[in-house]
């Protein structure tokens, strides 16, 4: 799975564990990367590009996307290790246009 996966596993399993790592991920990395990201969701909602929703929530359900994807792949799912380049443009479209069939969606790339 390579050098990168190895170095999460270790990562994650210590910020689950040690709860004092943990809360200092996430006040040092964690919380200044949704702070950093948040303005720009409030501007996509604000031109219109995004539905008016709870940007702080927006951030969150995408952030656990990556993170239970990553975590399923760490396990060995075989479907995601096989399909794992595939990811960032299913991510993508689902995000942008969601996953109705008859959805009236025009911001999706692969369109």
């Amino acid at each position: 799975q390579g050098q990168g996966f190895e170095a999460l596993r270790v990562m994650l399993s210590e910020v689950l564990i040690n709860q004092s790592l943990g809360s200092t991920y996430f006040e040092q990395l964690v919380q200044p990367t949704f702070d950093l990201a948040e303005p720009f969701i409030k501007q996509q909602v604000e031109q219109g590009m995004f539905r008016e929703m709870d940007s702080a929530l927006i951030l969150r359900f995408i952030s656990g996307s990556f993170l239970g994807l990553t975590l399923l792949r760490l396990m060995g799912d075989p479907k995601l290790i096989e399909q794992w380049d595939n990811l960032p443009d299913l991510l993508t479209d689902i995000l942008l246009d969601g996953l109705a069939a008859n959805g009236d969606n025009s911001s999706s790339s692969s369109k």
